[in-house]
Formats: C-alpha cells, structure tokens, sequence
C-alpha cells in the first residue's frame, strides 16, 4: 500500500480496460455505488481472500456521513 494512497478512494489498473498497468485512482464502479452490492461485493471479497476485514466505515465515498 502506498503512503500516498488516499482513503475512501478506489485504485485500480491504469492500463488497457484497467486489466493491467500502474495503479492509479479509478472512477468508482456502478454496481459498487449500491450500498446493497457494495456489501456484497465487500463480503464476497473476504470470503475470496480468506480474511476478515473491520467494517467499513459509515461514510460515503464523498465523506457524508451516512444516516
């Protein structure tokens, strides 16, 4: 993880389809803007990489608070 990296950002590829390259901060992903897929997705990622991560925050991406 680089010291530069900025929380509540999304990186990811910077090259070709985003498939490969430098990371570099990326535009968030639809279905990820859904607080219903972002849960799932963010389970699915723990299950897949076998650990457990805190919960997220209840900010949002563009640092409201959730009600």
């Amino acid at each position: 993880t680089s010291m530069h990296a900025k929380g509540g950002t999304f990186y990811g590829p910077s090259g070709f389809a985003h498939l490969a390259g430098e990371p570099a901060e990326q535009k968030m992903y639809r279905p990820a803007l859904s607080d219903a897929d972002a849960t799932r997705i963010w389970t699915m990622s723990e299950e897949l990489a076998h650990v457990s991560f805190p919960a997220p925050s209840t900010r949002s991406i563009d640092g409201a608070v959730a009600a």
